[in-house]
């Protein structure tokens, strides 16, 4: 098939989180397609399925949130 539908599900943790943006965070992902794969497949279903697991790095931002981290940049 060409077209595949799914849910996500995403769970996000800050490092820091009193630093708000500006913390390193730990992230991780899990994608489940609802759709079979296989078109006209006469057995089970076949679907797509992902595991996401990343790290995101703080990069720039504005003076006032690197000084207190209480504004968004």
């Amino acid at each position: 098939n060409t077209f595949d539908a799914g849910l996500v599900a995403s769970l996000s943790y800050a490092l820091k989180p009193q630093m708000k943006m500006r913390s390193m965070r730990v992230d991780a992902k899990f994608y489940y397609g609802l759709t079979d794969t296989v078109k006209d497949n006469p057995g089970d279903a076949i679907r797509n399925w992902a595991l996401f697991v990343g790290i995101d790095l703080p990069v720039g931002g504005s003076d006032a949130a690197k000084e207190d981290g209480d504004e968004d940049s």
